[in-house]
């Protein structure tokens, strides 16, 4: 990461070179009462690639039968539970740089996402650099919550990732000083994962949001169908886990 006479074009372009690829996730809560043949639901075309819902007609055909809203309190239209896109983190290769950006708001500010862009940059400070492996690591949601029967879908793209920022930056005002002590290493597990898996970092437990897109075309996606069942030893229990492939020239 660049230390001295920074631009924000060399922060853009060294940031890139480190994540790489990232895991999109969704997770879907098979409905009460239906009996899910993920073999089934692929060969009809309702798990495809895309990663669309494969209840979605089914549900909506159950909701004109009733022919009224659900109540707010009961369990969403849509069964997904978890919608992702996981930055692949590697904390023993990669090293991290926090920096401050100074500058005066820029009159088309709202047209930019990022703030850093909101401003006509003055100057760019590096406060700190330290390697990943060594910010304190803290864990968090696990996925799923609730007992039941689901399916993922997941697929890998490459990625290009833009610097992170605080989601919610009302600490920052002029009298804040940054402390290497309150960031903090998001560890999860993730419908299947076996392992926690790296999925963000905090700073003063606010989430940092990494802009980023996806630079390839979906190739390929796994689809899965488990149980979550909280009473038995082993909590997760796969049931059957099916790729498909695109079937567009890319």
């Amino acid at each position: 990461m660049p230390i001295e006479h920074i631009s924000w074009e060399a922060l853009l372009a060294a940031h890139r070179l480190g994540v790489k690829s990232g895991r999109a996730l969704r997770i879907f809560h098979v409905p009460e009462g239906s009996t899910v043949s993920l073999e089934h639901l692929v060969e009809s075309g309702k798990a495809e690639i895309s990663g669309d819902d494969p209840f979605a007609s089914a549900r909506d055909v159950s909701r004109e039968i009733v022919g009224v809203d659900l109540p707010t309190v009961s369990r969403p239209s849509s069964p997904r539970i978890c919608d992702t896109l996981i930055p692949r983190f590697d904390p023993e290769f990669l090293w991290l740089g926090v920096y401050q950006v100074s500058g005066t708001k820029r009159e088309d500010a709202e047209s930019f996402g990022h703030p850093a862009q909101q401003l006509c940059i003055e100057q760019i400070t590096c406060l700190d650099k330290l390697s990943l492996s060594d910010v304190n690591n803290d864990t968090c949601w696990f996925y799923p919550t609730e007992d039941g029967e689901y399916l993922s879908w997941e697929s890998v793209h490459s990625i290009a990732m833009e610097p992170g920022y605080l989601a919610d930056d009302s600490i920052l005002d002029d009298q804040h000083q940054y402390e290497r002590g309150n960031l903090n290493l998001l560890w999860s597990l993730m419908a299947k994962d076996k392992d926690l898996t790296c999925v963000g970092l905090t700073y003063m437990n606010r989430r940092i949001e990494w802009p980023m897109q996806i630079t390839d075309k979906k190739r390929s996606a796994n689809w899965t169908s488990f149980r979550a069942d909280s009473l038995v030893e082993n909590s997760y229990s796969e049931l059957s886990r099916i790729t498909v492939f695109s079937d567009q020239e890319l």
